[in-house]
């Protein structure tokens, strides 16, 4: 672990989907791998952030990213790393669905629990447990007025989304959507997610 970033494990995983888009069988994992995930910079102080909510209101915890938006720059809540798994050769249908599981201090398969000790994470200037603001990135208007969210070049990416009105697929411990529990719940769809896509792009060879 180097200053200004953080050392995380998180399993990605692919699903056969049934004719509704919602996952079956598992057909391919990766991980757990451990990822190296940057801090997102301490809150701007330059005057840049204010005022940019959509509702007029003041972005007081936001960072200012002069990189964003061709170069015009703009104030946004997080920051995007694209994070890359390899899988065992396998053969996919046309149709699949995909997750990423992580461990926060209160979730996941195995919580860490709280708090971060001291001193945990060399150079996170905010405090706090950096694993507990980790999130699939999406393409929606999230970061604030005339922000795309995930700042991440080329997305969204090429293919159909199967699962449109708002749907996706929660991999999570607890919400009964989770996919791999071995008691009664079933694969679900979680709703509300209009407008925010995750990102996650699949290639494949011939």
């Amino acid at each position: 672990m180097s200053p200004g970033n953080f050392d995380w494990q998180v399993t990605a995983n692919i699903y056969a989907a049934d004719s509704s888009g919602k996952p079956t069988t598992l057909l391919a994992t990766s991980g757990p791998v451990t990822q190296t995930i940057p801090y997102r910079p301490a809150a701007d102080s330059t005057g840049h952030c204010l005022g940019l909510n959509p509702d007029g209101s003041d972005s007081p915890n936001r960072w200012w990213n002069p990189n964003a938006i061709g170069g015009a720059g703009h104030c946004q809540s997080s920051i995007a790393k694209v994070l890359t798994f390899n899988f065992a050769p396998v053969v996919l249908p046309d149709h699949v669905v995909w997750t990423v599981a992580f461990n926060t201090s209160t979730a996941g398969y195995h919580p860490v629990g709280l708090p971060c000790p001291a001193g945990s994470f060399p150079g996170l200037v905010d405090g706090g447990c950096p694993y507990d603001s980790l999130n699939v990135g999406d393409n929606g208007n999230t970061g604030g007025a005339g922000n795309p969210g995930s700042f991440i070049s080329g997305a969204p990416y090429a293919g159909t989304d199967a699962l449109l009105g708002g749907g996706a697929v929660i991999n999570q411990l607890g919400s009964g959507l989770h996919l791999e529990s071995s008691g009664p719940a079933a694969p679900a769809v979680d709703g509300g997610w209009a407008g925010l896509r995750p990102l996650g792009e699949i290639i494949t060879t011939p």
